[in-house]
């Protein structure tokens, strides 16, 4: 059963801006993200559960040497508004952030600790990315994690994929829109076994 506390419960949306939503990623292209989110959003906001909306500060930052450089996207300024379904609305918390994930350099944790949020709930594009380091940092942080699987997507299935089935489980808790609006809603529905682990 998937149960959560609305008054510490924070919901996270990872780069679902207007340069990620045009993107032919997988399993499920940016815009369908983009609606789940929009319907999370509204709900969350709806039962007062808080929204942080985090976004790439722009800044330029040094080369850092890997074996497979991340994906080429040109960015625009207009690519870095919010769409205006999203928001932000009064009462959101906004974060810019200079890597991938949104706790490094950034007074989000402090933010969710003022507001008592001990689960946080994440979205966004791309789930192995900026999905997967915002998990990891949460999970180190010592939030009680849930990915929203439908709510996010990657830049090819294999890397969706192997997020899914083998990191975030570990670290979190995977589940569907319809079972997180559920559990808000005090529904607590049955989880889908979504690891060869325990289902926690």
């Amino acid at each position: 059963m998937l149960t959560l506390d609305r008054a510490r419960t924070a919901l996270i949306v990872v780069d679902v801006l207007p340069f990620t939503i045009r993107l032919d990623t997988a399993p499920r292209p940016g815009r369908s993200v983009f609606d789940a989110v929009v319907r999370l959003v509204d709900a969350c906001r709806d039962m007062s559960v808080d929204v942080v909306l985090v976004e790439p500060d722009g800044g330029r930052r040094a080369v850092q040497l890997t074996d497979t450089a991340p994906p080429a996207i040109v960015v625009g300024p207009q690519d870095r508004t919010w769409p205006a379904e999203i928001g932000p609305r009064p009462g959101d918390v906004v974060v810019r952030k200079p890597r991938w994930g949104a706790f490094h350099g950034t007074g989000l944790d402090a933010s969710l600790r003022q507001r008592g949020v001990e689960t946080v709930l994440i979205t966004g594009i791309a789930t192995d990315m900026g999905v997967e380091a915002t998990a990891r940092q949460a999970y180190d942080a010592g939030y009680h994690v849930v990915v929203v699987e439908d709510a996010t997507a990657a830049f090819t299935p294999d890397a969706h994929e192997a997020a899914l089935r083998h990191t975030l489980p570990v670290i979190a808790r995977v589940r569907s829109a319809g079972q997180v609006l559920a559990a808000l809603n005090g529904n607590g529905v049955a989880a889908e076994i979504t690891t060869k682990g325990q289902n926690r």
